[in-house]
C-alpha cells in the first residue's frame, strides 16, 4: 500500500511539472480564447514555406517572410495552395465559426494551418504562431536557435472591434520612421486602431493644401522648456529657436498605407472648436477676438480661445480642412476632439451672441452643442462618423455621434444610455503618460498613477449598464500625451510593457482572464520586448517609502508586480547590482540606516534604485488643550483663480463654518476655489502613522505646526506619503487646497494600528 501512494505521488509530481512547463512553454499576450496543448513540436528548417489560398494573402506571406528572413537567416518561400500537404504554415481564407477577426490555428510535427473568415483574422493567426516560436524570432539581426513551435489547437477572437491607442504629436513631434515602429508594435498586441492626435494649441502636424499657413506658422513655437509652456509663442520667425515639424501629404498616404498592411486603421483627430491656438496664430480671423490668443498675465495655465461659432467663415474654413482629411484618411471614423473649449469668448462675442438669438439657443454649451452637430452633419454627408471627446455630451448630443469617455466613465454611461456607442478610454486607468509606479521614482509626467496590474484589472464594460446597453461599449483604448515625452523613446518607456495589459483587456474576454496568470507570462513578453531591441519601463520593487521611522524595530516587505524578478539590496551606501544581497519577503531592521533595492529582470535589465532611511524616533508629544474640544473642523472657503497655493491670499473668503470631516462639499462653483481646514485629530495610541494626501489640484497639510506634505501646484489627482511617529491623544491639523481647472478631488488618508488605510473618520476630528 505504501509502495502504491509512492507511485501515486510520483506520478503527480510528474504530471505537475509537465503541465508547469507547458504553461510556462505556451505564454501568449493576448491570451487565446481556447488553447489545448497537443504533443510533438514542428520544427521550422530552412527553407520555410508558407502556403496562401488567396492573393490577398500574399502581403502576409511577406511579412512573415521579413521577419522571419533577417532573425533566423532562413528563406522563406511564399506559394499557392489550396490544402495542406507538404511540411509548411498554411494560411487559408475559409469560413469557420470564428467571430470576425477571429482564427483557427492548428499547429502539428508536420504542418501550421491557421484559417480565418478574414485577412485579418490570418494577420492576428500570425502575430500568435511568431509567439508560439522562440523570442529571438523578433530580432532583428540572425540568431542560433533551435525554431520550434510546439503543437497546440487555438481557437480564438477579440472580445472588442475598437482596440486603441493614441498617439499626440501636437506637443512633441515624432518622425516618420517612429510613427512605423509605433504601427509595428500595436500590430504585434493584435491593436488595430492608431488614434492620431494631429493637431492642437502647440502645433498643427498635417499640411493642407488649401491653407499652407497651417504648417508655414501653425507647425513652428518657441520652445523654451519641458513640458512646453501654456504661453509659448506659435511662430515661424526665423530669429527665434523654433522647435516643430509637420506631416506631407505623401508621408500621411505612406503612413496609412503601412498601418493598412498591419490591420490597423488610422483615425485622425481634428480638435474643434478648442485646442487650436495653432490656428489662431496662422488664421486669427476665424476667431471672436480676431486677433492672436495671448494669455493673460500671472495664469499659469488656461484653455485658448475657440473657434468663432457666430462666423460662417469658421464652418468653410473647416469643411474644408476636413475634405484634405478625408481623402488622405479613408477611415470610417474622423476625431473632432470636442473636449476642453473655454465659451467664455462666446458669451461677449456678437457674432456669437447673434447666432445663439437665431437659433434659439439658450446659453454657450448649446451653442457647442449647435456646432458639434452642424461638423457631424457635413462628415455623415461625405459618409463617414464622428468621434468625439465625452464633452460633446454637454448641451446636447450630434445625432449619430459616438463618445470617447476620458473623464472617468459617466460621460460613456450616459451615451451607452442615450443609444450612442462608446469607447472608453478613462484617463485614470487608461492614460499612459502617467506614472507607473509612483511619483517619486520616475521622470515628471501626468500627475495620475496608473500600473500594469491596474490597467489589466479594468473592465471597459461598466457594471452600471444593461446588457442591451453594453451593447454600445465598441471598444477600449488607451492615451499617449506627449507634453512630457519630448523624445521617441519617450513613448516607448510609456508604452511598454503597459500595452501588454491594454491588449488583453481588448482582445481577451473578461472570463478569461486572471492578472496572476498574465504577470507570469509577461516574463516571455519582456524577452520579446528585449529580442525587439525596444525601450520599456523596468519596474523597481514597491513597499517601502523615502523618510521611514520605527519606534523599536522595524520590518521591511518589499514586492516586485512580477514573480521572476529578482530583488537585490544594499545597506553599506552601495549600490546594488547581480552579485547584491537577495531579498527575501522580510527584513528586520533594529538600527538607522539607509537601503537602497532595486529590482532585476532577465536579462540583466536593471530598475531605478529606490532608498529608503529608516530612523528610530520617540512619540512626537500631544497637545495639551486648556478645554474639551468640539467635534469637527473649522473651514474657510475661498473663490478666485490661481496656480499655486503661495497666491492663495489674493482669492476671495467667501464663508466659514466648521464640519464634520475633510470634504469638498461647501463649495459653490466648480472651477477656481479654495478651502483651508483646521483643527485636531485625535490618535488611539503611541505609534507610527502614515499619512496621505490626495488631490486634484494642489494641496498642503501640516501638523502640529510642521509642514508634512507639500502637494501644490495644477495637476491631476495624485497622493504623497508620510510618515510620523505620535502620541496618543490630539494633534493639531492644517489643510490648504486650491481647485483651478477640472477634476476637484481632496482627500487625506491615515493608516496605523487598527486603521487600515481610509480617510479620516469624522469622529478623529475636533476644534
Amino acid at each position: 500500500m505504501k509502495n502504491l501512494l509512492l507511485i501515486i505521488c510520483a506520478s503527480l509530481i510528474i504530471v505537475c511539472f509537465s503541465g508547469c512547463e507547458n504553461r510556462k512553454e505556451i505564454s501568449i499576450i493576448p491570451k487565446p480564447e481556447k488553447l489545448v496543448m497537443q504533443s510533438g513540436t514542428f520544427l521550422m528548417t530552412n527553407p520555410v514555406k508558407v502556403f496562401v489560398n488567396s492573393d490577398e494573402l500574399q502581403d502576409i506571406g511577406k511579412y512573415i517572410s521579413g521577419l522571419v528572413k533577417s532573425s533566423t537567416g532562413f528563406d522563406v518561400i511564399v506559394e499557392k495552395a489550396d490544402s495542406a500537404k507538404e511540411k509548411g504554415i498554411y494560411l487559408f481564407l475559409k469560413n469557420i465559426s470564428s467571430q470576425v477577426e477571429g482564427y483557427t490555428l492548428d499547429a502539428s510535427t508536420d504542418h501550421v494551418v491557421i484559417k480565418a473568415n478574414q485577412a485579418a483574422g490570418i494577420f492576428y493567426g500570425v502575430q500568435t504562431l511568431l509567439q508560439l516560436l522562440p523570442a529571438e524570432i523578433f530580432s532583428p539581426v540572425k540568431m542560433e536557435k533551435e525554431w520550434v513551435i510546439p503543437c497546440v489547437q487555438i481557437d480564438d477572437y477579440p472580445r472588442f472591434g475598437w482596440r486603441g491607442v493614441h498617439l499626440d504629436v501636437a506637443r512633441h513631434f515624432y518622425p516618420v520612421d517612429f510613427i512605423k515602429k509605433f504601427i509595428d508594435i500595436l500590430a504585434i498586441h493584435k491593436i488595430n486602431v492608431m488614434h492620431w492626435h494631429l493637431v492642437d494649441d502647440q502645433g498643427w502636424r498635417i499640411e493642407i493644401k488649401k491653407y499652407p499657413k497651417l504648417t508655414d506658422i501653425g507647425a513652428w513655437r518657441v520652445d523654451d522648456s519641458l513640458p512646453f509652456h501654456y504661453d509659448q509663442e506659435i511662430t515661424n520667425d526665423p530669429s527665434k529657436k523654433l522647435y516643430g515639424g509637420f506631416y506631407t501629404q505623401e508621408q500621411i498616404k505612406e503612413i496609412v498605407a503601412y498601418a493598412k498592411d498591419r490591420f490597423i486603421t488610422i483615425i485622425p483627430e481634428i480638435e474643434m472648436p478648442g485646442h487650436c491656438m495653432a490656428v489662431n496664430a496662422a488664421y486669427p480671423e476665424l476667431f471672436c477676438s480676431g486677433k492672436p490668443y495671448k494669455k493673460p498675465e500671472n495664469i499659469v495655465f488656461e484653455f485658448t480661445d475657440p473657434y468663432c461659432v457666430g462666423n460662417e467663415k469658421t464652418f468653410e474654413f473647416l469643411e474644408n480642412v476636413l475634405n484634405e482629411i478625408m481623402d488622405l484618411f479613408p477611415s470610417e471614423y474622423i476625431h473632432v476632439g470636442g473636449d476642453e473649449c473655454k465659451k467664455t469668448p462666446w458669451s461677449a462675442c456678437k457674432k456669437c451672441r447673434a447666432r445663439m438669438k437665431n437659433e434659439k439657443l439658450s446659453n454657450v454649451e448649446e451653442l457647442q452643442s449647435y456646432f458639434i452637430k452642424r461638423i457631424e452633419k457635413y462628415i455623415v454627408s461625405k459618409g463617414r462618423k464622428v468621434i468625439g471627446w465625452d464633452e460633446i455630451l454637454e448641451g446636447g448630443l450630434a445625432p449619430e455621434a459616438t463618445v470617447m469617455s476620458w473623464r472617468g466613465e459617466a460621460g460613456g454611461i450616459e451615451a451607452a444610455k442615450q443609444s450612442h456607442d462608446v469607447i472608453m478610454v478613462p484617463s485614470n486607468v487608461l492614460y499612459l503618460d502617467s506614472y507607473q509606479f509612483n511619483r517619486t521614482m520616475e521622470d515628471q509626467t501626468q500627475n495620475m498613477v496608473n500600473t500594469i496590474s491596474k490597467i489589466y484589472n479594468y473592465n471597459p464594460v461598466p457594471k452600471e449598464l444593461s446588457v442591451e446597453q453594453s451593447k454600445h461599449v465598441i471598444g477600449v483604448q488607451a492615451c499617449l500625451w506627449s507634453e512630457y515625452m519630448n523624445t521617441s523613446q519617450d513613448v516607448l518607456i510609456k508604452l511598454i510593457p503597459r500595452i501588454s495589459a491594454l491588449s488583453e483587456i481588448a482582445w481577451s474576454s473578461n472570463e478569461n482572464k486572471s492578472v496572476d496568470n498574465f504577470l507570469l507570462r509577461m516574463e516571455k513578453q519582456f524577452n520579446r520586448y528585449s529580442a525587439l531591441k525596444l525601450d520599456f519601463f523596468v519596474e523597481p520593487p514597491s513597499g517601502m517609502e523615502k523618510e521611514n521611522v520605527y519606534l523599536d524595530k522595524a520590518i521591511v516587505t518589499l514586492r516586485n508586480t512580477y514573480p521572476f524578478v529578482q530583488i537585490r539590496y544594499t545597506t553599506d551606501g552601495t549600490d546594488p547590482n547581480e552579485t547584491s544581497p537577495l531579498f527575501r519577503k522580510t527584513l528586520k531592521i533594529d538600527q538607522n540606516i539607509t537601503l537602497k533595492a532595486r529590482s532585476i529582470f532577465p536579462g540583466g535589465y536593471m530598475s531605478k534604485i529606490i532608498t529608503g532611511t529608516y530612523e528610530k524616533q520617540l512619540p512626537a508629544d500631544a497637545v495639551k488643550l486648556s478645554r474639551e474640544p468640539k467635534p469637527g473642523l473649522n473651514y474657510h472657503y475661498f473663490e478666485g483663480a490661481i496656480n499655486t497655493l503661495k497666491d492663495f491670499n489674493k482669492m476671495k473668503e467667501i464663508s466659514a463654518d466648521t464640519i464634520t470631516a475633510i470634504n469638498l462639499s461647501p463649495a459653490k462653483v466648480k472651477e477656481n476655489f479654495g478651502f483651508t481646514f483646521d483643527g485636531y485629530v485625535k490618535l488611539p495610541v503611541d505609534s507610527i502613522y502614515t499619512f496621505v494626501l490626495a488631490s486634484d489640484d494642489g494641496s498642503k497639510l501640516t501638523i502640529d505646526d510642521k509642514m508634512i506634505i507639500d502637494n501644490d501646484g495644477v495637476h491631476g489627482a495624485g497622493e504623497i506619503r508620510k510618515q510620523l511617529a505620535l502620541q496618543s491623544g490630539y494633534h493639531k491639523i492644517d489643510v490648504q487646497y486650491f481647485q483651478a481647472l477640472y477634476g476637484a478631488a481632496l482627500k487625506l488618508y491615515i493608516t496605523g494600528p487598527g486603521l487600515e488605510k481610509q480617510e479620516i473618520p469624522g469622529k478623529m476630528f475636533f476644534h
